[in-house]
């Protein structure tokens, strides 16, 4: 049985105290401990909208998340898609993809304005990251989301990638026992969802990449969001392998709009990503309508500044997995500052 006892507060607002301040206790009960914290986590947005100090309340989140292994995705199933990757894609681009860790490729899966438009009134809530990290609008599409903004085939398109992938790239070979549902044959699988960003003008996002190995006494704040999950120098924290991005920007010009995808392709043994400007030469992407970018997840990249005022820049974004039986456990979380 888990169970909490969690003393709750009013929040205090610009340094103003309500002026009746009442303290709660609130007890939540479960079977398990694992239980617990999947209510706590329920639990705590509501909390926060009510103005009541969930700090306790999230450190039992955070207990929660610590304690869940990586997503080991699911099956990369051959679908129609992937005949339309069959088109696009050449033993040229594989090669490229191989041996610079990236690949851009002209796609005629174009976004409509509607589609765009619909995809925008989704995306409400920032990341949680630090400002100065990143500034954009994040939420995960399911198939039935994408259905319903008008983009149910990008999102066909992406989850195609890890199978055709499976069956053309040459992958590196891997000490590691493959965790299923990946297997020798096809070790690449897909994730349930995928991520859309909007960025508006002056937003960004800075040098990482989609996970980063850390000393053991380091940790980060709760971020339910972050796609650069941080770990111990055990290993990683999540299984992904290949970061596939499409575009959905009509008549956008990175040199006009801003909002490059900026990506260093000689950053694989470079520590710290912050590092990536001063050591490495980059190549940026524009983000154009259709543009697809497929690159290896360790590489440091970053998305530049916004500087357009009209327009926001929309991205999907889905991570193909790679699980193995390595030293890969699952995200790390504190609960961040209180009260």
């Amino acid at each position: 049985m888990g169970e909490a006892e969690i003393s709750l507060k009013p929040n205090i607002i610009n340094d103003v105290a309500p002026s009746k301040v009442l303290e709660y206790t609130l007890t939540v009960g479960a079977d398990n401990e694992e239980d617990l914290g999947f209510l706590c986590n329920k639990l705590s947005p509501l909390l926060d909208r009510e103005n009541l100090s969930v700090h306790p309340l999230r450190e039992k989140v955070a207990e929660y998340f610590n304690s869940l292994p990586p997503d080991p995705g699911c099956v990369a199933d051959v679908s129609d898609d992937t005949n339309v990757l069959n088109e696009m894609i050449g033993s040229g681009d594989l090669k490229e993809l191989e041996f610079n860790g990236f690949v851009v490729l002209e796609s005629e899966m174009m976004t409509t304005p509607l589609a765009a438009r619909n995809l925008s009134e989704l995306l409400v809530e920032k990341t949680g990251q630090s400002k100065s990290t990143r500034s954009d609008t994040v939420t995960f599409l399911t198939q039935e989301n994408a259905i319903d903004c008008g983009l149910a085939d990008q999102f066909g398109l992406l989850m195609s990638i890890a199978s055709y992938l499976n069956d053309n790239l040459e992958l590196e070979e891997s000490e590691f026992e493959p965790l299923s549902p990946g297997t020798a044959r096809r070790p690449l699988t897909n994730p349930l969802e995928i991520q859309a960003a909007e960025y508006k003008e002056d937003e960004f996002y800075t040098e990482h990449r989609e996970y980063e190995e850390m000393a053991t006494d380091q940790i980060v704040h709760m971020n339910l969001f972050s796609d650069n999950s941080l770990a111990s120098d055990a290993g990683r924290s999540n299984y992904r392998c290949y970061t596939c991005i499409l575009y959905l920007n009509e008549s956008w010009d990175f040199r006009r709009d801003g909002g490059a995808l900026r990506i260093y392709p000689d950053s694989l043994d470079i520590a710290k990503p912050r590092d990536a400007p001063m050591r490495c030469e980059y190549t940026d992407v524009n983000p154009k309508n259709g543009q697809l970018l497929i690159f290896d997840s360790r590489l440091i990249h970053s998305v530049e500044e916004v500087t357009s005022r009209e327009k926001s820049r929309l991205a999907l974004t889905l991570w193909i997995l790679r699980p193995e039986n390595s030293s890969v456990h699952g995200e790390i979380y504190d609960a961040g500052d209180g009260p």
